[in-house]
């Protein structure tokens, strides 16, 4: 890290690689995306096939080449690996949780993922995670070299001409905050405001977030 003693501004060198190497690096960035979720999808099989693909993915590094990455950006084709169990797995997966909470994105997928999908679909889910102290500004870059990669396979006859991409966002839920008068001990006369959790509507705050702030940029975009 080069601090200039003039300046709060600090420079973080980082170095943009190939996965090839990281195969346990990433089973753990992967099982950190999908938290809960990780093994039912068969992550060693699904690090297998990201290493698998030599001209797409990169990772952030810190320590140099030989050290663990930091962050893993990529995109996998999910109709030309349907057989694979991992692709199975994340199928069922996004299938089974868009379900009960959003019925008209779930009769989607079904359309582009399901048993009777049209074969000339190409699906591609995008995979991003980072450790937690990664700052948010290497996400551009990465995004932007993955689009050259993409561009770069597409020139090598390469299966990456996608109709869809599908960004796999891990998110959280937050109940809202609803204001309630209590009595205040000292005088009934008297009264404090207490918040108490709820989800029901009509509260402050609530809703489902992403743990990663890009996601919530990229949502505005996406269908």
């Amino acid at each position: 890290m080069d601090e200039d003693s003039d300046s709060d501004v600090s420079l973080i060198n980082v170095d943009f690689a190939n996965p090839q190497i990281d195969y346990h690096a990433i089973r753990n960035l992967l099982s950190e995306l999908f938290h809960s979720s990780s093994p039912s999808l068969y992550p060693e099989a699904l690090t297998d096939l990201i290493l698998g693909q030599p001209l797409v993915g990169t990772t952030v590094k810190m320590d140099g080449r030989e050290g663990d990455p930091y962050a893993i950006l990529t995109v996998l084709n999910m109709t030309i690996h349907k057989d694979h169990p991992s692709i199975q797995a994340l199928t069922s997966l996004l299938l089974s949780k868009s379900q009960p909470t959003n019925p008209s994105f779930h009769t989607t997928l079904q359309n582009i993922l399901g048993p009777n999908a049209n074969p000339s679909q190409h699906i591609g889910p995008v995979l991003s995670e980072r450790l937690i102290n990664m700052p948010v500004q290497i996400v551009p870059h990465m995004y932007r070299m993955l689009v050259g990669e993409i561009k770069w396979a597409i020139d090598d006859n390469e299966p990456y001409t996608f109709t869809h991409l599908l960004f796999i966002s891990p998110s959280h839920e937050e109940a809202q905050l609803l204001l309630s008068s209590q009595p205040n001990s000292s005088s009934r006369n008297n009264k404090s405001k207490k918040l108490r959790p709820s989800l029901s509507s009509g509260g402050e705050g609530g809703g489902v977030f992403s743990f990663h702030s890009e996601d919530e940029v990229i949502e505005k975009y996406a269908s």
